[in-house]
C-alpha cells in the first residue's frame, strides 16, 4: 500500500533521484526507492510503475537492480483466495 502522504513521497523520491544523478545512477532508482521507503507495506509492481510514472518493464529492471544491491526485498506474489 502506498503512503497516505503523497507530498512526502514526492519530496523524498525527488531528492533521492537527484542524489542518484549526482553519483551517475539512474534517477529512476531513486524515485523507486523513495516510493518504497515511504510505502506502508508491500507494493505491487503495477502500483510502483504508476507511482514513479514509468513503464512496467522499466520499473521491473529498476527493482531487480535494487534487489541486487540489497536495499529492497522481493516478496512472493500474494495469493488472494
Amino acid at each position: 500500500m502506498l503512503t497516505p502522504l503523497p507530498q512526502l513521497t514526492a519530496t523524498v523520491s525527488d531528492q533521492l533521484a537527484r542524489m542518484c544523478e549526482l553519483y551517475g545512477v539512474s534517477p529512476t532508482l531513486g524515485r523507486l526507492y523513495g516510493l518504497l521507503f515511504t510505502a506502508i507495506g508491500p507494493v505491487a509492481l503495477d502500483e510502483l510503475a504508476t507511482g514513479i510514472g514509468a513503464a512496467r518493464s522499466t520499473t521491473s529492471v529498476a527493482m531487480r537492480r535494487l534487489v541486487e544491491v540489497g536495499v529492497v526485498e522481493r516478496l512472493p506474489p500474494r495469493t488472494d483466495r
